[in-house]
């Protein structure tokens, strides 16, 4: 062709991140969110990177392998097509990066639910009282823009069904507060 287009990402797919949510609480499977960027186009060489320097006058780039962090390399490019990526803004909260699950990825959604359930599990235990139950069942999502709306009715729905179905005894001490 024209072109050789080459895509360079830290995550080797594409997500629709309006599912994230959904897919947190086992509504909807991770897999049917994402899709693999190899399988979106042929004709476009893929490589699991990140891009940490672009050199405009050189018509470079520079990148760090995500697989292999030590490892650099520079790409010559005609035409550039920049996309920025997201992090999570913690605002300079103390404890916020240690103490809180994100919801950007699929590996953030797989997190989080790993850490619902475990929550509910570790709340089981006979040994609790009930104030210890409360205290590991109380759930605040921070965040009142449309990731913790739309993930506040995910977590809803989730304690709502799958809560009453699989942990009865514990649907009392569960409690929900979007800040």
């Amino acid at each position: 062709g024209k072109f050789d287009v080459v895509a360079v990402s830290p995550r080797p797919y594409f997500i629709f991140t309006p599912m994230l949510a959904a897919s947190s609480v086992g509504t909807v499977e991770y897999r049917s969110i994402s899709e693999p960027m190899r399988a979106s186009n042929p004709f476009i060489d893929c490589l699991q990177a990140e891009a940490t320097k672009i050199d405009t006058a050189a018509k470079t780039i520079r990148c760090r392998s995500v697989q292999r962090p030590k490892e650099e390399f520079t790409l010559p490019y005609d035409y550039l097509v920049t996309s920025v990526g997201v992090q999570s803004a913690t605002f300079g909260v103390p404890g916020v990066r240690e103490n809180c699950c994100f919801l950007k990825s699929v590996d953030d959604a797989i997190a989080l639910r790993s850490r619902l359930v475990a929550q509910f599990e570790a709340a089981s235990l006979p040994n609790l009282s009930d104030a210890d139950k409360e205290a590991m069942l109380t759930f605040v999502v921070v965040g009142g823009g449309p990731t913790g709306v739309e993930f506040s009715g995910e977590l809803f729905d989730f304690l709502r069904q799958d809560v009453r179905r699989y942990y009865p005894k514990l649907v009392s001490f569960v409690r929900t507060k979007l800040i």
